[in-house]
């Protein structure tokens, strides 16, 4: 169900739709009928079946490429645009920088009016916090790593002291993969790597 947001209606503004799921098992169809719903036009909606944590995303791209001052962004949950708060900020920022008007049919956000505007510059202070607080996690890692002796750099093969502090962080819970990665000097796909190896030497 929409939440404070009326059904889309303009004559001069195209409502621009964005929808996207994680995986080819899941289904569009309760994102692209809350668009259709709030008046987004179907030929104005862009989707795809893919990961949110890909910086490449085709239909994202052509949605970007058809979006022209005075439109409006619409999106059915916010998670549906963004890989995290920050990176939601950023987008919803480069919108604001071309005159592009953001609308969450789930979610109280609306760029086009007084009090959407508001609960964005909110958002925003969270996100900048959310960036310091990811920093500090990786320093922290870094320092960790340093007094234990393992300089920087990423390493040729899987050793059980890597391993071992990856397993600590991803167990903890604190930090996304990138910043496990970068905590102890290696890439995000190689920690995907390690973690893999050790469901390997579980089994």
């Amino acid at each position: 169900m929409s939440v404070g947001i009326d059904t889309l209606t303009s004559m001069t503004t195209t409502y621009v739709g964005y929808a996207r799921v994680s995986s080819e098992q899941q289904n569009l169809s309760i994102q692209l009928n809350a668009l259709i719903e709030a008046g987004v036009d179907p030929d104005h909606i862009y989707s795809e079946k893919m990961s949110g944590a890909l910086k490449n995303r085709p239909a994202w791209d052509e949605c970007l490429k058809f979006l022209r001052k005075g439109d409006v962004l619409v999106v059915w949950k916010l998670d549906r645009l963004g890989r995290s708060l920050k990176n939601l900020m950023d987008i919803i920022d480069v919108l604001n920088e071309r005159g592009i008007g953001f609308k969450c049919l789930t979610a109280p956000i609306d760029t086009t009016s007084p009090e959407g505007v508001m609960l964005y510059q909110l958002l925003s202070v969270f996100a900048q916090y959310e960036k310091s607080i990811s920093a500090q996690r990786c320093a922290a890692g870094r320092k960790a790593a340093r007094e234990r002796g393992q300089v920087g750099g990423r390493p040729t093969k899987a050793n059980d002291e890597v391993l071992t502090r990856i397993i600590e962080l991803k167990t903890a819970g604190d930090m996304s993969i990138a910043e496990i990665g970068e905590a102890v000097g290696v890439s995000r796909a190689s920690v995907y790597r390690y973690l893999k190896t050790q469901e390997t030497i579980a089994a």
